[in-house]
């Protein structure tokens, strides 16, 4: 597990540019700006960072579900996606699943319909528990796996919904 501070360099570049309760602002040279919310269950936390809004035009429907939790992902509508961070991350929340003190994944509690996460398949009440093999126990794993993304042409994601463990893959080409 890699734990990040204030002012400390993530694996793509970005800086973590300020630590609040619930919620981290990772700085790029660009100027652009992600932040990562977490949010306590029953209550939204607004990022007050304004940040480029992502076109929902037709790229998007380019995205080809193969079947079997199975998506193929154009790298325009990836790169666009990786891009506009802020925008994406605008697009679902999710809140730390804690069993036993432990953090045991993520649950998403909104998706914002038509969105680039609704059309991966991804929905409200969804636990993410792991993304290409690195457990999704901890706010900063959260991050570490957000920066590796960044990179990625393959994705795998475990999750559960309502109680039944599911793997969801992802190609981008």
């Amino acid at each position: 597990m890699v734990t990040l501070g204030l002012d400390e360099e993530l694996p793509d570049g970005g800086l973590v540019s300020k630590i609040e309760r619930n919620r981290v602002d990772i700085s790029y040279d660009s100027g652009e700006v992600a932040t990562l919310i977490l949010e306590n269950e029953g209550t939204a936390e607004k990022s007050s960072k304004p940040s480029r809004q992502a076109d929902p035009g037709p790229e998007r429907s380019r995205i080809d579900n193969l079947g079997d939790n199975r998506w193929r992902i154009p790298t325009l509508v990836a790169d666009e996606a990786r891009g506009n961070v802020g925008d994406l991350l605008k697009q679902a929340r999710a809140v730390p699943v804690m069993e036993s003190g432990q953090t045991t994944g993520f649950r998403i509690m909104m998706v914002k319909p038509r969105s680039l996460i609704a059309e991966l398949g991804l929905r409200r009440g969804d636990v993410l528990k792991n993304v290409n093999g690195l457990a999704l126990d901890s706010p900063e794993k959260a991050l570490q796996v957000f920066a590796q993304l960044r990179q990625a042409k393959q994705i795998k994601i475990g999750l559960e919904r309502k109680g039944k463990p599911m793997t969801f893959q992802y190609e981008i080409r």
